[in-house]
């Protein structure tokens, strides 16, 4: 009768094992994908930003990405960003400008679907100037300092614990 109870008793240790070592990988497979969408964003960004290689058109979509960046959490940023761009250049022509609006404002409600926040501005500890594009998911907001909940810090370096992905572009 001990027996039985004893292999019982390890035959429930051995599921609750297993159920943790489950959970522990659909956290981490939850941690890549969006890993792999931040990534996918900042890249996109970047690349939108090298179809504009003039100083002032790649201001312009510095200071549109980074109009919001510095939101306190997912929810607050996704209600910042306006529901449509002033101009839609999908469906009528666009100056430059308009063009660097309007792609800037896709790439940001984009990642605010995918409960992502982004940001843009000068990568910390950089001699040349350099743009960082952040995203940021979950408790880390796409800023510089040495707080918490800050995605790098200011030596340039990833905080402990941070929950974002940055690129740096120029």
């Amino acid at each position: 009768m001990v027996e039985v109870i004893v292999s019982l008793l390890l035959l429930a240790v051995a599921v609750l094992g297993f159920s943790a070592m489950q959970m522990r990988a659909v956290k981490a497979t939850d941690e890549t994908l969006i890993r792999s969408d931040a990534m996918v964003a900042v890249r996109n960004i970047a690349e939108d930003m090298r179809l504009h290689p003039t100083a002032d058109m790649k201001q312009r979509y510095r200071d549109a990405i980074a109009a919001h960046g510095t939101s306190a959490n997912p929810a607050t940023y996704a209600a910042a960003i306006p529901a449509a761009p002033g101009t839609n250049c999908a469906t009528s022509a666009c100056t430059a400008a308009q063009q660097v609006d309007y792609t800037a404002h896709q790439a940001m409600r984009l990642a605010a679907d995918n409960q992502m926040m982004l940001n843009a501005l000068d990568c910390p500890g950089a001699g040349l100037v350099r743009v960082c594009l952040i995203a940021s998911w979950g408790e880390t907001t796409p800023t510089v300092g040495g707080g918490n909940e800050d995605c790098i810090s200011d030596q340039g370096t990833y905080n402990r614990g941070s929950s974002c992905v940055v690129l740096e572009t120029y």
